[in-house]
């Protein structure tokens, strides 16, 4: 039984596991503008005064021109998915702390539910490594070392399993010298030297294991944050598995170089210490600096003094995968201000993996046209989001899913909010999910793998993906971290080099070799099962005369006609094939001789009576025979091009008959 749609008047149902998770006030707002539901951090902010709360009018909370402002919010919200601002709540004595507030459009976009998230103004945010993304460090099925100077300070399981530690903070606080194999630390060098220069370099080097044995890896290096105190990062994997990782990053990264050249709009990423690490010529064109002006450097550097502190802000508040867009001021070279449009997200950088902040930036004082009609497209960002090849998904013990990349949210066409908790199998087709279960169940008991299945979409279609799988230990939670490479074209590839190998490429009939493989096949099941098989071999009489006379072109139209003529008019079940020169024959599966002469003779009529354009009236001979017990493949071949051929000498345009 298909779900029921959902009750617009009812709250979505993850809209009560929303406002428990969150740690701040929250407050769900109906279709109606109306206090629905809140949890107990709204209460602790109101004192207490939250009786009056049930079916308020959510702006009531506010006082004066912010309510105003959080109507106008609300309604943005709706028509956006998010918006933001920074207002009190209403306590019954007087107003309460200054809140930063985030507006979440929940459940059926048509509905009108939207739930408010506060946080207070001016709250520490929790020490973090600098640089990096933790959680989805450690979640990576391939090994990242990061050394600030010379020490080692940070690793994740990955890299500790591969180079045999008990735990990745066995690894910290290392020297390099001793991570890497003596012979090798001369190669290091080099290495960092190309990367100073380029930014990155990749090479074959080994490491030190727990017992001081080399381990032979495929690494490469990035450098990041200042040049005058770098960061390296150093991704590993062993050599034999790194072959094809590095054949699908080298096309990531080609596909990404393509795609951030051909952008209509700016481009900038920064690295994992916030500094600038790429950037395209229409922006450097629009802030009229030069690319070595602005890398290393972070973003805020180029936003108009006022806005610096703000675009702070939006930045200390991205989370990974979770987009962010507002609009700022940025400063050119020359002092001159341009206002922009920004959208950033948080995504695996397409050349090492690693985390990277990206941040498309459009001209508002030149583009406000093209803006609004990309938006009407569908979304100019979220496009070019969804152009960057691949998906990721981590997902816990029990395979409900915890985070995701966006385009894995944009190709499977469902929001975060219906993908929270999800069982990771039904992203997957019907007939892929029970093999997914398998392969994600066996990383959870530690076994890794790979194999190939369908995303679902919401048009009910399967997009092929290449999944590896592995298991990753965060603390002593264990989950399962699985990458995907779209395989889409080559099974395109497939199927058309297939078709290739099958088809005559004149009639677009079975070739020879695909006809006699067909025959094989039957021959073996009529043996099996005593099923009847019958043959018919049509020759056009004197076609050599026509190819004299009309010249090839003309002969090659007369022999698609026949493969067209007969195709039409030959049953469903039987095998057309061309079997050499104007001669095609058809295999009648099933069919007893009587059937197949009844077959051959409408064939004959239908081609004596065809006009083949301009060679008019063209007859034919068709030799017409059927399985006998015990016949080999070459005795009912033989038979039936013999009795064929006496046709031939008997005067041609007849049908001959070899009994059985």
């Amino acid at each position: 039984m298909s779900p029921s749609a959902p009750d617009p008047a009812s709250p979505p149902p993850a809209a009560a596991q929303l406002l428990a998770a969150a740690t701040g006030p929250a407050v769900l707002v109906g279709p109606d503008d109306c206090v629905r539901d809140w949890n107990p951090a709204t209460a602790e902010v109101l004192g207490g005064d939250v009786e009056r709360l049930a079916g308020t009018a959510a702006a009531d909370l506010f006082r004066g021109g912010k309510k105003r402002s959080f109507r106008s919010r609300l309604r943005q919200a709706r028509e956006s998915g998010a918006a933001e601002m920074t207002a009190p709540l209403q306590a019954g004595g007087g107003p309460g702390p200054e809140l930063s507030l985030r507006l979440v459009q929940t459940g059926d976009p048509d509905h009108g539910w939207v739930l408010v998230l506060g946080e207070a103004v001016g709250e520490p945010e929790p020490p973090a490594r600098q640089g990096l993304c933790p959680s989805l460090m450690d979640a990576l099925p391939y090994g990242v070392l990061v050394f600030r100077g010379q020490r080692l300070d940070y690793a994740n399981p990955a890299a500790a399993a591969l180079l045999n530690r008990g735990h990745a903070d066995d690894l910290q606080g290392l020297m390099m010298a001793s991570v890497i194999y003596g012979e090798d630390r001369e190669r290091m060098g080099q290495l960092l030297g190309r990367a100073t220069e380029s930014g990155r370099a990749d090479s074959r080097l080994r490491l030190l294991d727990a017992d001081h044995r080399p381990v032979e890896v495929e690494a490469s290096l990035a450098l990041l944050g200042e040049r005058a105190s770098p960061t390296l990062q150093l991704v590993i994997n062993p050599a034999i598995r790194q072959r094809g990782l590095e054949r699908a990053l080298r096309e990531s990264e080609e596909r990404y170089r393509s795609l951030i050249g051909s952008l209509e709009e700016g481009f900038w990423m920064g690295g994992g210490d916030g500094g600038t690490a790429d950037v395209n010529q229409v922006l450097l064109d629009l802030l009229g600096y030069r690319r070595d002006e602005m890398l290393d450097r972070p973003l805020p550097d180029f936003a108009e003094p006022g806005e610096r502190d703000r675009l702070r802000g939006h930045l200390n508040r991205l989370e990974e995968g979770e987009p962010r867009a507002f609009e700022t001021r940025l400063q050119r070279r020359d002092g001159g201000i341009v206002p922009v449009g920004l959208r950033m997200v948080i995504m695996p950088d397409p050349s090492t993996g690693i985390p990277a902040l990206f941040a498309f930036v459009n001209d508002l004082s030149a583009r406000h046209s093209l803006i609004e009609r990309l938006r009407r497209e569908t979304g100019l960002n979220e496009a070019i989001l969804g152009s960057l090849p691949g998906i990721f998904l981590l997902a816990g013990s029990g395979l409900e899913l915890t985070r995701w990349n966006t385009n894995l949210s944009r190709q499977a066409g469902r929001p975060a909010l219906d993908l929270a908790g999800l069982p990771a199998p039904e992203l997957f087709v019907e007939a892929d999910r029970e093999p997914v279960r398998a392969l994600l169940e066996g990383a959870v008991a530690g076994a890794g793998g790979e194999l190939e299945a369908r995303l679902q979409t919401t048009a009910g279609e399967g997009i092929p993906f290449r999944l590896s799988v592995a298991p990753v230990g965060l603390g002593e939670r264990g989950f399962v971290a699985a990458l995907g490479v779209d395989i889409t074209e080559r099974q395109a590839l497939e199927a058309e080099l297939q078709e290739q190998a099958t088809r005559d490429a004149l009639t677009g009939a079975w070739n020879r070799g695909a006809t006699e493989r067909q025959l094989q096949w039957e021959l073996e099941r009529t043996r099996r099962y005593g099923n009847p098989l019958s043959l018919v071999l049509i020759d056009l009489d004197h076609f050599q005369h026509v190819m004299g006379h009309y010249g090839r072109d003309t002969g090659d139209r007369v022999l698609q006609d026949l493969a067209a003529l007969i195709e039409a008019n030959k049953r469903a079940t039987d095998f057309l094939g061309r079997w050499g020169g104007d001669q095609i024959m058809v295999l009648a599966p099933d069919t007893e001789l009587a059937g197949a002469v009844t077959l051959a003779h409408n064939l004959h009529a239908l081609i004596d009576g065809h006009d083949f354009d301009p060679v008019a009236l063209l007859p034919s001979t068709i030799g017409v025979t059927a399985y006998r017990a015990g016949d080999s493949y070459n005795d009912l071949v033989d038979r039936v091009e013999t009795i064929l051929h006496e046709g031939k000498r008997r005067g041609r345009n007849q049908v001959m008959v070899a009994e059985v």
